[in-house]
């Protein structure tokens, strides 16, 4: 999350699960708190990313200086994006400077 200049800004969401499905209803509340005297903004925002992600297990056959045949097993990890929503929270009206 991006907040240059202020001093937290925290997100709550209604369940402990990192992972929604579609059509699921999301709650919470986002908190900013700022200490600097001056702080202009002109959105604010979520994003809400939607990833695949899966592992393998993968098998890498080798030969050594002695020319033995070796394996080598090991897990490989994929993340998949297939879905990007910017939902604006709190937005500058028309000709407004700023928030």
């Amino acid at each position: 999350m991006g907040a240059h200049e202020s001093t937290e800004i925290q997100v709550n969401f209604n369940h402990p699960n990192l992972s929604y499905f579609a059509g699921e209803q999301i709650k919470g509340n986002i908190a900013f708190q700022n200490t600097h005297d001056r702080l202009i903004f002109d959105e604010i925002f979520i994003e809400f990313i939607g990833e695949l992600g899966c592992t393998t297990q993968e098998t890498y056959d080798y030969r050594n200086s002695l020319d033995n045949k070796h394996q080598e097993h090991y897990k490989k990890y994929r993340r998949i994006p297939f879905m990007n929503v910017r939902y604006a929270v709190v937005q500058s009206e028309i000709g407004q400077v700023k928030i």
